[in-house]
C-alpha cells in the first residue's frame, strides 16, 4: 500500500468492507466538492495508533512540511459519518472549547491492496489537543474539589454552548474532554468526540441499546435527546473526578449499571458527603429543569456556592491549583 496512512487501514483491516465502488466514487467526489479538498499523497506522515473509536481509527500524524507539528487523524469507516462530523464542526467553528478541523479527504488505496473491498478510505485531519480526562485521572487519582469545580464549570460552558449551536453532543465522557497546558501554566480545556454529535431539531432517537456508564436513564429508556441528557452525562464526569463511582462493581452489566442510575436518580445525595453535596445539587437542579424549562443561572449557581469564598471564573483558559 502507498499512502503513509496505510497504518490505519492495516490496524482496522474491515474496514468499509460493506460500501460498493460505486457510492464511494460518488462519495469522493462530493465530499471534495463540499470541502473544496484536495489529497495529496504523503502529506501527512509518522502515524502512531491513539485509539480504535465507534467510527474509526483514530491516530497522531505530523505534516510533511511541518514534521514537529502534530495533529490528529481519524479514518471512518463510513462516508455518512465523517460528512456529519465535518458539519457539526463547521456549527462551533467560531466557538471556543472545539478543537480545529484543517482537513478533510478521500484517501485512495492502491489496487494492490487486498485488505477490503473498497477503493477508497475517508480522512479527517484535527488539532491535537492534549490528553484526555480518563488518562489524566488514571495517573493522578481523585483531583481536589476546587479544581473539580473548575473542571465542571468550564465543561457546563463548552456544553451549553454546543447546545446554542443547536447540536446535542451525544457521548460526554471522560475519554472526550481534554486538557491542554498552555505556556503560562493555564489549561485549556475542549471537547472532541462530535463524530456522534446531532442537531437538536429534531430531537434524536437511538435505534439501539445504549446503556453505557455515559449515558442519560432517559436516554437509555428510549427518550430522545435532550440537552439535558448531555449535562447529566457531565454529572457522571463530575462524579468520578470526585473519586465517586456509582458504577462500582456492576461489571458492565448494562442491567446492573441502570439500576444503579435509577438509584443515584431517586437520591443522589445518597451517594454523596458534605463536601460534594453540590453536585446532588445541581442533578435535582437539571432533572427539575426538564419539566420547568432550562435556565443558565440555576444551573450554574451550583458551581458557585459549591464551596465558601470560591467562585469559578469562565475564561479562555483555566487554572487548576
Amino acid at each position: 500500500m502507498t499512502g503513509v496512512l496505510a497504518f490505519l487501514y492495516i490496524t482496522y483491516p474491515h474496514t468499509y468492507k460493506d460500501a460498493q465502488r460505486g457510492t464511494l466514487i460518488r462519495d469522493n467526489a462530493l465530499l471534495r466538492m463540499d470541502l473544496r479538498r484536495k489529497y495529496i499523497p504523503n502529506r501527512y506522515i509518522f502515524p502512531q495508533l491513539l485509539n480504535i473509536g465507534s467510527h474509526g481509527v483514530i491516530c497522531t500524524v505530523s505534516e510533511s512540511n511541518h514534521p514537529n507539528q502534530m495533529f490528529v487523524a481519524k479514518a471512518h469507516r463510513k462516508f455518512q459519518t465523517i460528512r456529519q462530523e465535518i458539519m457539526n464542526y463547521r456549527y462551533v467553528q467560531s466557538l471556543s472549547g472545539f478543537a480545529r478541523c484543517y482537513d478533510a479527504f478521500t484517501m485512495p488505496l492502491s489496487d494492490n491492496a487486498n485488505l477490503t473491498r473498497s477503493r477508497f478510505c475517508h480522512i479527517m485531519i484535527t488539532e491535537h489537543v492534549g490528553e484526555c480526562l480518563q488518562d489524566i485521572l488514571k495517573r493522578s487519582g481523585v483531583i481536589n474539589q476546587k479544581n473539580v469545580i473548575t473542571l465542571g464549570y468550564k465543561l457546563f460552558y463548552i456544553v451549553e454552548s454546543l447546545h446554542a449551536a443547536r447540536l446535542v453532543h451525544r457521548n460526554i465522557s471522560l475519554k472526550n474532554v481534554m486538557l491542554q497546558r498552555m505556556s503560562n501554566g493555564e489549561v485549556r480545556m475542549l471537547l472532541i468526540g462530535l463524530d456522534d454529535a446531532l442537531p437538536l431539531d429534531p430531537s434524536p432517537v437511538d435505534n439501539f441499546d445504549v446503556v453505557s456508564q455515559d449515558s442519560s436513564p432517559f436516554v437509555d429508556d428510549g427518550n430522545p435527546y435532550q440537552k439535558f441528557d448531555d449535562f447529566i452525562s457531565g454529572i457522571y464526569l463530575i462524579l468520578r473526578l470526585s473519586g465517586i463511582d456509582i458504577f462500582e462493581n456492576t461489571g458492565g452489566d448494562f442491567r446492573r449499571i441502570a439500576n444503579q442510575k435509577q438509584r443515584f436518580h431517586q437520591n443522589p445525595h445518597g451517594f454523596l458527603n458534605n463536601e460534594n453535596a453540590w453536585i446532588g445539587h445541581l442533578y435535582n437542579e437539571i432533572q427539575a429543569q426538564r419539566v420547568n424549562g432550562y435556565n443558565h443561572y440555576h444551573i450554574f449557581q451550583n458551581f458557585q456556592q459549591a464551596i465558601p469564598n470560591f467562585v469559578p471564573v469562565y475564561n479562555e483558559t483555566i487554572f487548576l491549583s
